[in-house]
């Protein structure tokens, strides 16, 4: 949050309409309060931020704290936190054609209105 002034007037919202994000359309940072700006942390919150992070080195008591502005983003951080870490996923990655050395190899014919 960028000033004050939107916590405590978050505290008091009713939580009706859109929650607020990071920038209003005007590309200045949004400092309308809402109820859902409001994000109690406990040990399980904690938990989730050192899953987030993927830190399992920190203390469970005392992660990484995870930047969010409002409830959807902290539901979004929860499914990331849960999902599998790209690298336990064994990617594998091809460099594709080496267009230069293909050329001079005879692979690609330069050939202009045929298939």
């Amino acid at each position: 949050l960028y000033h004050p002034d939107t916590v405590e007037r978050s505290l008091l919202h009713d939580g009706s309409g859109e929650e607020p994000g990071l920038k209003n359309p005007d590309g200045h940072w949004d400092v309308r309060p809402h109820a859902n700006r409001i994000v109690h942390v406990d040990r399980s919150t904690l938990a989730q931020w050192q899953k987030f992070h993927g830190d399992d080195d920190q203390s469970a008591v005392s992660p990484a704290m995870v930047y969010s502005v409002n409830r959807s983003a902290e539901s979004v951080l929860e499914k990331l936190a849960s999902a599998s870490r790209f690298g336990e996923l064994e990617p594998m990655f091809s460099a594709g054609w080496h267009e230069s050395s293909a050329r001079r190899e005879g692979r690609f014919v330069l050939e202009w209105g045929g298939p």
